[in-house]
């Protein structure tokens, strides 16, 4: 234990003379003030991997969205099945598809982030390929966006098996989906890229997001508009790296993403205390902080 203490100490030490990981507090941050124009173009960024089975209604539910002025990015992280076909098949029937192929299987956030760099969108959002949302999903993240002093909005969302059975995340039946987070376009250059892991950079860019802007430019549509499957496999139920849903009564996060959830808020507060804003670029061959071997793999 102390020396992985000493080992965190270290590399704070060594980012905090380099300096990319963080940005002063006293620049000016534009995308509390910043207005959507009247018909803001949104940009949509799903990732794939493998997803043939599901992706078809995934896509189905982006683009039979009520609000229409979409650029729908999809991922696709070195698939291995049908997904590329499917999504060909889509861009047939929809010009605002685009299609992503990274060259070597390099994770959700390392998709997201090849997303994001493409994002042409006045807003940013995101979505699962195994995952469906309510029709009016956008329309309504969209309306709370514009609020005086918002930066980001969600929703909530219901998590059922592929037999349609509901299951329960701590006893509730619809929590926060960190998944629909949908942001300004500013936010990337104001608080940076996804840390570049394998699970769990969700709540990592969200934290991020609330310790720059506060919790006040946060705003959540307390709707289950987002359906997210539970399924084998998938980076949701992955015991060794992600949240055990299975008891209904508790959700367990995995150790090593409790290590990283410790890691990265130390991160953040250490930032903060000194005067700065915690800052991620899309590239680095150092990190901020440590995290678990297991999600680097």
């Amino acid at each position: 234990m102390e020396w992985s203490k000493g080992w965190q100490r270290l590399v704070r030490w060594s980012w905090w003379k380099q300096g990319k990981f963080h940005r002063p507090a006293s620049l000016p941050l534009r995308a509390p003030d910043s207005r959507l124009p009247q018909s803001p173009l949104v940009s949509v960024i799903m990732t794939i991997h493998d997803s043939e089975r599901w992706l078809e209604a995934a896509i189905r539910s982006i683009t039979g969205q009520t609000w229409t002025n979409l650029q729908i990015v999809l991922v696709d992280d070195a698939s291995t099945d049908s997904s590329v076909e499917i999504i060909r098949a889509a861009q047939a029937i929809d010009g605002r598809i685009e299609l992503i192929r990274m060259s070597a299987n390099a994770g959700t956030y390392a998709a997201k982030n090849a997303g994001l760099a493409q994002a042409r969108g006045d807003a940013i959002t995101f979505m699962d390929s195994d995952d469906t949302c309510n029709p009016q999903r956008i329309e309504k993240q969209l309306a709370a966006l514009r609020a005086p002093g918002i930066v980001a909005s969600t929703c909530n969302y219901v998590r059922h098996t592929e037999g349609g059975e509901l299951v329960l995340n701590q006893g509730l039946r619809e929590r926060l989906a960190l998944i629909s987070l949908m942001i300004k376009r500013e936010i990337v250059d104001e608080i940076g890229w996804f840390d570049n892991v394998r699970t769990s950079a969700d709540y990592e860019y969200f934290q991020r997001l609330r310790a720059v802007y506060g919790r006040q430019a946060h705003a959540n549509v307390d709707e289950p508009l987002y359906l997210a499957l539970y399924r084998e496999q998938s980076l949701t139920t992955d015991a060794s790296r992600g949240t055990d849903l299975r008891n209904n009564e508790a959700a367990l996060l995995s150790e090593p993403r409790k290590r990283y959830v410790d890691a990265f808020s130390a991160w953040h507060s250490d930032v903060l205390r000194r005067g700065r804003r915690p800052y991620m670029p899309r590239h680095s061959m150092n990190r901020p902080f440590v995290a678990p071997a297991e999600l680097l793999g």
